[in-house]
Order: structure tokens, then sequence, then C-alpha cells
């Protein structure tokens, strides 16, 4: 798992067994970095897969009616 150092400097963002000063910091949750990026970058594939999935269904619906 990949892990920012700066991303969630909370009890949350370190592994269980690590050796740190905890303490919540709500700002650093809503930072933009690599990985929100490549977050948003699935979430747009998944969306325009769904779109096209869509569309070929609807596609390959109309060739079986016009028989």
């Amino acid at each position: 798992m990949l892990l920012r150092p700066d991303g969630h400097p909370s009890s949350y963002g370190h592994l269980p067994d690590a050796n740190v000063t905890l303490y919540n910091d709500c700002v650093h949750w809503c930072l933009p970095g690599p990985i929100d990026t490549w977050s948003d970058f699935l979430l747009q594939t998944l969306r325009m897969e769904k779109v096209r999935s869509y569309q070929e269904r609807l596609h390959s619906s109309d060739r079986k009616m016009k028989f």
C-alpha cells in the first residue's frame, strides 16, 4: 500500500505498529496529490465504461428487435 507521508497525519494515516506521535489534522485530508489524482482518473474511467456498456447494450437490443 502506498502512503503519502503528509497525506493523513492523524491516527488513521499510519500503520498500526508505527511509532509516531498521534494528532488530528483535518486540513491534510483534503490536500490534492498523486493518490487523489489517480483516484479521479479511476473514477472517470469507470464512469466512461458504464456509459459505453449501457450504449452497447442499448444498441444490441435495437438490433435484436429489427429482425
